[in-house]
């Protein structure tokens, strides 16, 4: 036999017959790709997976796949499903992002793909809805956003801004009397835009250490927040408290208050409320609310911290301890301080008796 020597170059022909001798057929017992969340259904009984190039659906119950989502005819290769996420409760729709760049649109109860989105130059690894369903937002390797209309099956505005990938993506929303800006040019540009849009705010996170918040019926950056030394992975909005926390490379996380009322002219959205310290340093994999509690887990860890907000008359209770504290802590060394001076007066009234 001809064995090439390994310290020389190989011809490319015996390269090409080698590597086509055996080509990959099937894989088995794929549950979830590792570059690709998992996410659930509004009921809480489905488990949705992205494994390699499919969509696979679980059911908690039984422990096993009931169904498989792909769209796809002939042997052709198929793009790798990157992030998944889901539509508000009552919607039985999760949308899909690729690694070609498309966004799928899935329905849970009929297991059809409802619309197709192509708009990325490279994967997509981050989707998110805003709270009725009306809008998705795709984040991507080639640095750019784009905010999709699902009902009209149309883009509705692409941003540019960030330098790298962008990792995160969260709706910020003003209900109500407060959606009307106080500007006479955002009131103009207000009028213009789809009723869905008016009032939407798009915060965004990216490997470039940046967070930037989105001006979605303008079309333009409203605020750009510094702070985060490395590259920022993760976001989540709790609604009901208007608090804002991010994830970044060097383990820490960041709260933030959002303010929507007042204070979108002068680019104030975002304001630093303060840091939270994690016992591990690996990088924030996954921030998220979960009622009044702040959870996040790091890249190989086997455990979730959980962080809670104290209530104001903890705040207090705590305070008026750590006074407390500091008033004992006075009155001691003042007790020891004036201690040798006494030992020392006793002394000298002995040495003169």
């Amino acid at each position: 036999l001809n064995i090439p020597d390994q310290t020389q170059a190989v011809p490319s022909p015996w390269m090409v017959k080698t590597y086509l001798r055996f080509e990959l057929k099937a894989a088995h017992g794929v549950v979830t790709s590792p570059e690709c969340n998992a996410i659930y259904d509004s009921k809480r009984t489905l488990a949705v997976c992205g494994c390699l190039e499919f969509v696979k659906v679980w059911s908690l119950r039984q422990g096993s796949c009931i169904s498989t989502l792909f769209d796809g005819e002939g042997d052709d290769p198929r793009p790798a499903v990157m992030c998944l996420t889901r539509a508000p409760e009552g919607r039985p729709l999760v949308a899909a992002g690729y690694r070609d760049g498309s966004v799928r649109l899935w329905n849970l109860e009929s297991g059809e793909s409802e619309v197709c989105f192509h708009g990325h130059r490279s994967a997509v690894v981050s989707l998110a809805f805003n709270h009725d369903g009306s809008l998705l937002a795709s984040g991507s390797m080639d640095t750019e956003v784009v905010v999709w209309d699902p009902l009209a099956q149309s883009g509705v505005c692409r941003l540019r801004g960030h330098k790298s990938q962008v990792t995160g993506l969260c709706f910020l929303e003003i209900h109500g009397d407060e959606k009307q800006s106080n500007s006479s040019e955002g009131k103009k540009q207000a009028q213009k835009s789809s009723p869905r849009i008016r009032g939407s705010y798009l915060v965004t996170c990216s490997k470039d250490s940046l967070v930037k918040v989105w001006d979605i019926s303008q079309q333009f950056c409203a605020q750009t927040v510094l702070g985060h030394k490395g590259e920022v992975w993760t976001i989540s909005y709790n609604e009901k408290t208007n608090r804002l926390v991010t994830g970044a490379q060097d383990g820490n996380l960041r709260l933030y208050r959002v303010e929507l009322s007042g204070n979108v002219d002068k680019g104030e959205i975002l304001t630093p409320i303060g840091m939270l310290n994690r016992q591990s340093k690996k990088r924030v994999e996954n921030v998220t609310f979960f009622e009044d509690l702040i959870v996040c887990h790091g890249v190989g860890e086997k455990f979730a911290e959980c962080f809670r907000s104290r209530t104001f008359k903890e705040i207090e209770k705590r305070r008026k301890r750590r006074e407390k504290r500091k008033r004992e802590k006075l009155k001691k060394t003042q007790k020891n301080s004036s201690e040798p001076n006494r030992s020392r007066g006793r002394q000298e009234r002995q040495q003169n008796s």
